[in-house]
C-alpha cells in the first residue's frame, strides 16, 4: 500500500502541475499568431478550441468527480476507464456532424485534430481520478506538467518549421500518447485495471451522470450566449478585445479550481461517514480561500495587468484593461459553481444538478439582454457573473437539504 500525500502536498502538487499546463495551452493561442502567416491560424484553432469545449463534457460526461468520490468502490476502475471509452467515442462522432453541419469544409481536419488531442487530455483524467482518490495527486502533477511542455514544443516547433496547422496540432497528439507509459502504471499501483463494463454499471453511470452532462453543457452555454450577443450587438471587434483581455482571467478560475479538487476525496469521506460538521466546515473554507484568491489577483491584476497585456497582445489592447476587474468577479462564480456541481455530484444528487445549471443558463437571457447594450464589453462579464450567481445559491440550498437528510 501506497503511502497518501498530505492534502497541502496533494494541493501544491496538483496546482504546480495543472498551471504549468494551463500555461502551456495559453502560449500556444499567442504562438499560433507569432508564427503563423496572417491570422488565419489563430482564427481556426480558436474556433476548434470552441467546438471542443462544447463538447468535452460529453467526453468528461462528469464521471471524475463521480469516481473520486466512490470511496466504496461500489464501481471497478477498470469500469470507469471502459466508459471513458465510450463517451469519448461518442462525443467524437458528435464532433465530426456538428462539424460537418455548421463549419466550412475547411474547418472539418483542424476541428477534428484539436479534437483528438482534447480525447487524449480526457483520457488520461480517468487515471488522474484513481490517483486522486488515493490522495497522490503527485503523479497527476508530474503527468501534466511534461505534457504541458511537450505540447507546447512540438506545436511551435512543427508550426515554425511547416506553418502547417493540422501537422502542428497532431504533433500534440503524438507527444502526449507516450505519457501514458508513466500514467497508466502508476494508477495500477493502487490496484489492478481490468478493462470490462457491465451493463448495469454502464446503466448507472449513465442514468447518475447524465443529468450532470445536460446541466453542465447548459452551464457552459451562458458563456458563449453572452459572448455571442456582445458580437451582435457590439460586433466582432469589441467580442475578439473582450476575449483577448479576459484570457489571462483564466487563472482566477483554475486557481479556484485546483484549491478544491484535491479535496472532493475528503468531502466524500465526510459524507459518506455522515461527518456533516467536517463537511460544512471544509466547505466554508474553501469559500473563503476562492474569495481571498481573488482578492489576490485583483490586486495583482492592478499592478501588473498592463504590463502583461502589453506583452502578450500589444500596446493597442491595455487601453481596455478596465475589462479584468469585472472578468475576474465572473471567473470567481464560474469556479464556484463548477466547485458546487462537483459537491452535488458527490452527495449524489443529479436533478439538483441539472435543475440549478438549467437555471443559470435560464438566468443568462435576461441578464445578457439587459447588461450588454447597458454596459458595453463589461455587460457580458455582468451577465455571467449575475447568471452563475443564480445557480449556486440554488446549488447551496439544495446541498443543504441533502446534509439535513443525511444527518437524520
Amino acid at each position: 500500500m501506497q503511502k497518501e500525500l498530505s492534502t497541502g502536498r496533494n494541493m501544491l502538487w496538483n496546482s504546480a502541475g495543472s498551471f504549468i499546463y494551463l500555461g502551456c495551452q495559453w502560449a500556444i493561442t499567442v504562438l499560433v499568431v507569432r508564427l503563423s502567416d496572417g491570422y488565419d491560424g489563430a482564427g481556426t484553432l480558436a474556433l476548434a478550441m470552441a467546438i471542443s469545449n462544447v463538447f468535452a463534457p460529453v467526453a468528461h460526461f462528469r464521471v471524475r468527480p463521480y469516481q473520486v468520490s466512490d470511496v466504496r468502490h461500489a464501481i471497478d476502475d477498470g469500469e470507469y476507464v471502459v466508459f471513458r471509452l465510450l463517451s469519448i467515442g461518442l462525443s467524437v462522432v458528435l464532433v465530426f456532424f456538428y462539424t460537418v453541419i455548421t463549419c466550412d469544409s475547411s474547418s472539418l481536419v483542424p476541428v477534428m485534430l484539436f479534437f483528438v488531442f482534447r480525447a487524449v487530455d480526457l483520457f488520461f483524467d480517468v487515471f488522474h481520478a484513481i490517483d486522486q482518490r488515493n490522495n497522490r495527486m503527485d503523479y497527476c502533477g508530474k503527468s501534466s506538467a511534461v505534457r504541458g511542455v511537450l505540447i507546447l514544443l512540438s506545436f511551435s516547433i512543427v508550426l515554425y518549421a511547416t506553418n502547417d496547422l493540422n501537422l502542428a496540432i497532431a504533433s500534440m497528439t503524438a507527444v502526449t500518447l507516450p505519457v501514458l507509459l508513466y500514467d497508466v502504471p502508476k494508477a495500477k499501483s493502487f490496484g489492478p485495471i481490468r478493462a470490462h463494463l457491465s451493463r448495469k454499471h454502464a446503466l448507472k453511470l449513465f442514468r447518475d451522470c447524465l443529468p450532470s452532462v445536460i446541466g453542465m453543457v447548459g452551464c457552459i452555454a451562458v458563456v458563449s450566449v453572452a459572448r455571442q450577443y456582445l458580437s451582435f450587438v457590439e460586433g466582432d471587434v469589441a467580442l475578439g478585445i473582450y476575449a483577448s483581455v479576459c484570457t489571462p482571467v483564466v487563472i482566477v478560475q483554475a486557481g479556484a479550481n485546483y484549491i478544491y479538487a484535491p479535496l472532493l476525496v475528503s468531502f466524500a469521506r465526510y459524507y459518506d461517514e455522515r461527518k456533516i460538521g467536517a463537511f460544512k466546515s471544509l466547505l466554508f473554507k474553501i469559500l473563503a480561500l476562492t474569495l481571498l484568491f481573488t482578492l489576490l489577483a485583483s490586486v495583482a491584476f492592478l499592478l501588473f495587468g498592463d504590463f502583461l497585456l502589453g506583452i502578450a497582445f500589444g500596446a493597442d489592447i491595455v487601453q481596455y484593461s478596465y475589462l479584468l476587474y469585472p472578468a475576474i468577479v465572473s471567473a470567481a462564480l464560474t469556479a464556484l459553481i463548477a466547485f458546487a456541481s462537483d459537491l452535488l455530484v458527490v452527495v449524489r444528487d443529479p436533478k439538483g444538478n441539472l435543475i440549478c445549471n438549467l437555471l443559470s443558463f435560464v438566468a443568462c437571457v435576461p441578464c445578457t439582454l439587459l447588461f450588454v447594450p447597458l454596459c458595453g464589453m463589461n455587460g457580458a462579464s455582468y451577465a455571467i457573473a449575475v447568471s452563475y450567481a443564480v445557480g449556486l445559491v440554488a446549488m447551496l440550498v439544495c446541498l443543504r437539504k441533502r446534509l439535513l437528510g443525511r444527518v437524520n
